[in-house]
């Protein structure tokens, strides 16, 4: 999603243990390394103990001329949903209209296939907590398994129908905040890690002792096991700007730079070092915080690349800084100067569905201008961020280790490594009764028109007879406000509501749509998707979309 997105973010808290960073919940709390203190009797504004760039593993370059100008990681990335806590985790019943064993969450399937855990009949009726104000039955939560249990009080939704002011504000449970529960907390603190070093679920379901996990349910089990996770850490966390309780304005000086040395960082220099080796060199990818202030946005970085680059003198460098005067007071020791453009690729989130998502339709772009300070070899040792950069930068980076074992009780972390390789492809021993997905591609490349009710039909065929066990849609959508969208899609004589006028403000929809409704119907033949912008101003684009048939075997 594009970062002009009021976008579902997540929330990170860490702190030192053993040398390296824990991350943990979706509470925030202080985040990074050091204390602020400087080295070598340095200003500030060069990188401190917080902002080394080998506070990363690895034999790292530093001078500039050896530095690569493009780089990818070799492993990619998985988007999946960041499945957040007002929703109670991985305890959210995603899979839509779906009955039986298969409309319960991904952490009730565990239980149900691993746990012991056996529900009465009666708790298949019971409705789980869904927003402030609405009707749910508590003795949903009394007759949960051990991890449901588990994820549910410490991982979800518990503070917004616990009966209690949770957040203090004098009111109990209310509908406005979901008591203190923010719709941006969730598990993508989790999910970078788990995406960056574990193989993405496949699109194969997997049956085992009567439970079929789909691809939705895998990468919440394998993010859940990934809630707290070892990491190295380069800059401190602000917390400062942002929206929502807790922010405050960023304080800056007169030039524009913020006067906290938190808000500065991730230092310039640091960043381009650490991407040019990471991506550049060692092909790895990186986590990194992408917005500089009090909301913490964690995504895993896949390439980097230097657009621009350019020797400049000190004179050009306060020019681009707003300073004024013959000398360059940010970095005393630095006797040369190069301005930078980057851009930098990320994989942002998608949903929940029993087809995995396409890594590539999730990328997105970040740009960044930066000035680079070197010494007299002509290595990088620190950096200013430059223009927009200066408010639209990394907060912190960080890299993830692989967990041997799982953070979250109940959840056994070998167990769904198999199972997610037998979505991948390998035998499932426990049996199955469906096939693999198969796509067909729909009519593509069309304008929406803006505020008309009859919008635009595209149709996809289907030209082999076979039934439908399950079925998904991949939508790629270009617009400037989604929330002015209503898309349907239908066969058959059966109609269904893929996105209904949600989303608001937001930008672009490019994900796989889980679509119930269709089970057990023949799939030949025409399957039509509509799209109607029912508002004026924005407009936008159906670039792409597909139906994935899962047919019975």
């Amino acid at each position: 999603m594009p970062a002009s997105m009021e976008k579902i973010a997540n929330r990170i808290v860490a702190g030192l243990l053993a040398g390296a960073v824990s991350l943990t919940g979706c509470a925030a709390d202080g985040v990074g390394a050091g204390d602020g203190s400087t080295i070598g009797g340095g200003k500030e504004d060069r990188w401190n103990e917080a902002n080394r760039p080998d506070n990363f593993d690895g034999e790292l370059r530093y001078r500039f001329a050896d530095l690569p100008t493009s780089g990818h990681a070799e492993r990619t990335s998985w988007p999946s949903t960041y499945w957040p806590t007002y929703q109670d985790s991985i305890n959210h019943r995603w899979n839509g209209g779906s009955t039986g064993t298969d409309r319960l969450s991904p952490a009730e399937k565990y239980d149900l296939a691993f746990n012991g855990w056996t529900p009465s009949e009666a708790f298949y009726n019971l409705r789980p907590f869904a927003s402030a104000g609405a009707a749910f039955d508590r003795e949903y939560y009394d007759q949960l398994g051990p991890l449901a249990r588990y994820v549910s009080t410490h991982m979800g939704n518990a503070d917004s129908r616990d009966g209690v002011d949770s957040d203090g504000d004098g009111q109990i449970d209310e509908a406005d905040d979901n008591d203190g529960v923010a719709t941006w907390w969730g598990l993508c603190h989790a999910w970078v890690p788990a995406s960056m070093l574990e193989n993405q679920p496949g699109g194969t379901p997997v049956t085992i002792n009567g439970v079929t996990f789909y691809s939705g349910d895998l990468e919440a089990l394998m993010i859940a096991a990934y809630n707290r996770s070892g990491a190295q850490m380069i800059g401190d966390r602000c917390n400062d700007g942002g929206r929502g309780t807790g922010s405050r304005p960023v304080e800056r000086d007169e030039h524009g730079r913020a006067v906290d040395p938190e808000c500065r960082d991730t230092n310039a220099g640091a960043f381009h070092v650490i991407m040019a080796n990471y991506l550049g060199i060692m092909h790895r990818p990186l986590a990194e915080d992408r917005t500089y202030d009090f909301e913490v946005w964690n995504q895993p970085v896949v390439s980097f690349e230097v657009t621009k680059s350019e020797t400049i003198d000190l004179a050009r460098a306060n020019q681009l800084l707003g300073v004024t005067g013959d000398s360059y007071t940010y970095n005393t020791d630095a006797v040369s100067f190069v301005y930078v453009e980057s851009t930098v690729t990320y994989i942002t989130e998608s949903h929940a569905g029993r087809l995995p998502s396409n890594p590539e339709q999730y990328k997105r772009r970040d740009h960044y201008t930066y000035i680079l300070e070197l010494d007299a070899d002509g290595n990088v040792i620190g950096g200013e961020w430059t223009g927009s950069s200066r408010s639209g930068h990394p907060d912190f980076l960080w890299n993830p280790s692989r967990l041997s074992r799982s953070s979250t009780p109940y959840l056994d972390l070998d167990r769904i490594r198999d199972l997610v390789e037998q979505s991948r492809g390998a035998a499932n021993p426990g049996g199955g009764t469906t096939g693999e997905a198969r796509a067909f591609d729909g009519t593509a490349g069309m304008q929406i028109p803006d505020n008309d009710p009859a919008g635009i039909t595209a149709t996809a065929t289907v030209p082999d007879a076979m039934n439908v066990s399950a079925l998904s849609v991949e939508l790629n959508v270009t617009h400037t406000y989604v929330g002015d969208l209503r898309i349907t899609l239908s066969h058959g004589g059966t109609e269904r509501v893929l996105h209904d006028n949600e989303g608001g403000s937001d930008d672009d929809i490019a994900r796989t749509i889980p679509v119930s409704g269709f089970e057990g119907q023949s799939a030949q033949g025409d399957w039509t998707l509509r799209i109607v912008d029912g508002a004026g101003q924005d407009v936008g684009t159906l670039v792409s979309w597909r139906v994935l048939v899962t047919p019975n075997s």
